[in-house]
């Protein structure tokens, strides 16, 4: 049994593709800490539940950090997984994040060419970054989940085989991979053709 906590809505990030911030907003609102972690300790002690997600489309690694700091603080054996953007990670929390019981993290990289990265999803990402980050919860024990959407605006074979590459070199633990879902009130959306 794995209880879903809502531990955060909105978004501030605005990729080109995605609805998160058309549906909950563009301005980041969480729960605090202290607040998840009561509803984890409580599931467990009235359910026996121990095993958890967080719901937020892209939990922030600063939430993450103090929600795992009181899990140890307290002794809470749990286990959960939940939802990060690259941009708000912080790969010296990795090693706390994996203590507390943090499993799995799942980001989007959507692309493993700057390029298209840059012009097609507007991410606002190095793949630099994206490398630091999946290396150190690697090394922290986390299960990395990283998505790709192929073929992306401006892919060409060239730049999905650079994408291909860079995967081989990260090699996050799992790769889902999407085709393009064009969803009317986004960027794409809005504007098909600079797409």
């Amino acid at each position: 049994k794995i209880i879903v906590l809502d531990d955060s809505r909105g978004c501030p990030y605005r990729c080109a593709f995605c609805m998160h911030p058309i549906e909950s907003g563009g301005k980041l609102r969480t729960a605090s800490a202290e607040l998840l972690v009561n509803r984890m300790e409580a599931m467990r002690e009235s359910h026996g539940i121990t095993a958890f997600r967080f719901a937020g489309s892209s939990t922030p690694g600063e939430l993450m950090a103090k929600v795992a700091e009181l899990i140890v603080q307290r002794g809470l054996q749990v286990r959960y997984t939940c939802f990060g953007h690259f941009r708000s990670a912080r790969p010296d929390h990795f090693e706390l994040m994996a203590r507390s019981g943090l499993h799995a993290i799942f980001y989007g990289i959507e692309s493993g060419c700057q390029e298209v990265l840059d012009k097609a999803v507007g991410k606002k990402l190095d793949l630099q970054t994206v490398r630091d980050t999946i290396r150190a919860a690697q090394q922290a024990g986390v299960f990395v989940v990283a998505s790709m959407i192929v073929p992306l605006p401006f892919d060409t074979e060239e730049t999905m085989a650079e994408s291909l590459e860079f995967l081989k070199q990260v090699r996050p633990d799992s790769v889902p991979v999407q085709f393009p879902g064009v969803i009317p009130p986004t960027p794409w959306g809005q504007n098909p053709e600079a797409y």
